[in-house]
C-alpha cells in the first residue's frame, strides 16, 4: 500500500495524471497514506489547470489534514486565474472564477485582484463595488484594493485639473473614500483655484480637508 501511494505520489509530480489516477485506483481503502497521494495528485492537476478534476479529487480525500492542504490548494489557483483573467480585462470571467472559490480569504484576494484591475482600467464604480463585496478581512486585502482605487481617483483629478475641468475635479475628490488620496487631491484642486485667481473658492476648499 505504501509502495502504491509512493508510486502515485512520484507520478504525480512528474505530471503523469492519468497513470497516479490509475494507480490511485488500485487503494481501495481510504487512509492517511491513500490522502497524501491523492494530495500530489490535486497539486499537479491543478498545475496542470484542470481545476475541476483538482476539486473533484480533494473532496474525495478522508484525512482531515491532507483535504484542507489539497482544497487550499484549488482555492489558491482559482485565484490566481481570477487575478490572471482581471490584469487581462476578463472581468466576468475573473468574477465567474470567484464564485468556485470555497475559502473566505480566497475569495478576499480574488475580489481585491478584481478590484485593482477595476480601477487601473478606469471603471472606479465598478472597483468600489467590488471591494465591498470582501468580508473579514484579515488579510487587508480591501486596504489594498481601495488603495488602488484612490490612488487611480487622485489621477484622475490631476487629468481633470489639468484639461481645465475644475468641476469635474471636485466632484472626482468628493467621491475619494481614502482619506489620504481625498485630501491630496483636495489640495491639488486648491493649488488650482488660487492660480486661477478664485481665492474664495481655494479657500473653502482648503476648509474642507
Amino acid at each position: 500500500y505504501i509502495a502504491r501511494e509512493a508510486l502515485a505520489v512520484a507520478q504525480a509530480k512528474v505530471g503523469d495524471i492519468a497513470g497516479a489516477q490509475k494507480t490511485l485506483n488500485l487503494m481501495h481503502q481510504s487512509s492517511a497514506v491513500k490522502s497524501i497521494a491523492q494530495d500530489a495528485l490535486v497539486t499537479a492537476q491543478a498545475k496542470a489547470g484542470d481545476l475541476a478534476g483538482a476539486q473533484k479529487t480533494a473532496d474525495l480525500i478522508s484525512d482531515a489534514h491532507y483535504k484542507k492542504n489539497a482544497q487550499q490548494t484549488v482555492s489558491n489557483h482559482r485565484r490566481w486565474a481570477a487575478q490572471d483573467l482581471a490584469e487581462a480585462g476578463d472581468i466576468v470571467g475573473a468574477q465567474k472564477a470567484v464564485d468556485l472559490i470555497q475559502d473566505a480569504q480566497g475569495k478576499n484576494g480574488a475580489w481585491e485582484s478584481i478590484a485593482i484591475a477595476q480601477a487601473r482600467l478606469g471603471d472606479i464604480a465598478a472597483a468600489q463595488k467590488t471591494a465591498d463585496q470582501i468580508q473579514n478581512d484579515t488579510n487587508h486585502n480591501k486596504d489594498r484594493a481601495e488603495g488602488t482605487i484612490g490612488t487611480s481617483q487622485y489621477e484622475m483629478v490631476e487629468t481633470q485639473i489639468d484639461s481645465g475641468d475644475l468641476a469635474g475635479a471636485q466632484k472626482t475628490a468628493s467621491q475619494i473614500q481614502v482619506a489620504f488620496y481625498k485630501n491630496g487631491a483636495q489640495g491639488l484642486i486648491v493649488q488650482a483655484q488660487a492660480k486661477a485667481g478664485d481665492m474664495a473658492g481655494a479657500l473653502k476648499t482648503a476648509d474642507s480637508i
